[in-house]
Formats: C-alpha cells, sequence, structure tokens
C-alpha cells in the first residue's frame, strides 16, 4: 500500500510540478510537514537529464564534439553547451576558475577533460540535494540569480533558507523572476525561503 501511495505521488510530481508545488503551499502553512512528505515519497527530481548526463560524460571522456553530436542527434553548439552547464552546476568553483577570465560564457573542452573527474564527482554529489548543497544544484534557476546569490556569500541551501524574500530582494541583480524560479526549485526537494 505504502510503494502505491510513493508510485502515486512520484507521477503526480511529474506530470503536475507546479500543481503540486501549489497544493503543498495550501495544505502545509509552517512549510515543515512537506519535507517529510517529500522524503516519504522519495521526488525524483534530476538535475541533469539523461541526455545531458550521456552526453557530458562522453565529452569528458574524450569523444569528439562531432560524433557525439551525430550520435545524440543535436548541434555541436548544442553539446558544448550541455558540457558546460554540466561542469558549471557540478563544481561551480572550479569550473569558474579554468576560465581565462571571469566574462568568457564558457571554459575550453581541453581544461574541462583535464579535470573531468572533479566534475564527474561533483555531479554526483549533486545529485541528492540537501542542507548542504551548493546552490548551483538547484535546476531551472537562472545563471544570474545564482550569481547574484554567490556574489554576497550565500552558496549553500542552509544558507539561502535562511533568508527571507525581503533580503533577497535587496541583493543587487535578484529579481522577481529569479525569486520565483528559486522557489520553485526549492519547493522540489523540500525547501522554502521565508517570507
Amino acid at each position: 500500500m505504502v510503494k502505491q501511495f510513493e508510485e502515486l505521488l512520484d507521477s503526480l510530481w511529474q506530470l503536475f510540478p507546479d500543481e503540486m508545488i501549489e497544493i503543498y503551499n495550501r495544505l502545509d502553512h509552517t512549510k515543515k510537514g512537506g519535507r517529510v512528505l517529500m522524503e516519504i515519497a522519495s521526488v525524483s527530481t534530476d538535475l541533469y537529464s539523461q541526455q545531458e548526463k550521456q552526453v557530458s560524460l562522453s565529452i569528458l571522456k574524450g569523444e569528439s564534439l562531432r560524433s557525439c553530436a551525430r550520435r545524440n542527434g543535436i548541434s555541436e553548439h548544442k553539446c558544448r553547451s550541455i558540457v558546460n552547464n554540466y561542469c558549471s552546476r557540478s563544481d561551480y568553483d572550479l569550473y569558474s576558475s579554468l576560465r581565462w577570465n571571469k566574462w568568457e560564457n564558457c571554459a575550453s573542452l581541453s581544461k574541462l577533460r583535464q579535470h573531468a573527474q572533479y566534475f564527474i564527482v561533483g555531479a554526483g554529489r549533486n545529485e541528492h540535494v540537501n542542507f548542504r548543497s551548493s546552490i548551483w544544484a538547484l535546476p531551472k534557476v537562472p545563471t544570474m540569480t545564482l550569481n547574484a546569490l554567490e556574489e554576497n556569500g550565500i552558496s549553500t541551501i542552509d544558507k539561502l533558507i535562511q533568508c527571507n524574500t525581503r533580503k533577497l530582494m535587496q541583493l543587487r541583480k535578484f529579481g522577481k523572476y529569479g525569486l520565483r524560479k528559486l522557489n520553485t526549485s526549492l519547493a522540489k526537494f523540500g525547501f522554502s525561503i521565508r517570507e
């Protein structure tokens, strides 16, 4: 019976994530019981899609962009973008240090391949988001929002949920859209920002 309930909750979260968050917010005003409910349901919110993992791992292990793009039916530019996103979300500090200057959009593939082991381990660590996880492990949050948080010393989810909405809105380069995306992403893991 419990297993069937868990499967039902999993399918509901996958099919209707926005509606489930809305229901969760209406039912749980303290925001405490929802965390337990989400742990019981073992909601699987993948940080990386299966294709992103496959593309990133194959390129980091040495496959050429051209052959990877052909095999997956996407452009070389898309492959490069996927790898850079994967690496920046798995270990942001290392990724940032590999860019030749801070205004450069992405690091070179040769540098990423040299540090492939760290990115792969970092991505595995971020698969299970908890209080100690980096804010960069939150999926579908705009980079500008994450950069604004990082610039103000908010680098972990623990530090983030200690902030309130008013404090966050006062941060430079942090807007309503970023806050909305951040709340949605946090809610998928059972966390919320205080009002």
